[in-house]
């Protein structure tokens, strides 16, 4: 999603790096997750996905979706 690895998004060592590839490495910790409903710069949707991957995973997740627009945090 951000903007400073759109030229390299599609490359798969690129790819390797997504968060949510590391999930399992995470099982058992406990993770805080915080985005704005519409974060387009993070990606509200790629934070959900990292969401489920690491409840999946075992992982403790507190996940907080807020009102906040775009890329904020009030």
């Amino acid at each position: 999603m951000l903007t400073e690895f759109a030229a390299v998004k599609d490359r798969a060592d690129v790819a390797d790096l997504r968060l949510a590839n590391f999930a399992k490495r995470m099982t058992g910790r406990c993770v805080y997750l915080a985005i704005g409903k519409t974060d387009e710069r993070v990606g509200t949707e790629v934070c959900k996905e990292l969401h489920r991957a690491l409840v999946s995973a075992g992982s403790l997740v507190e996940f907080n979706l807020t009102d906040d627009k775009g890329h904020t945090m009030g």
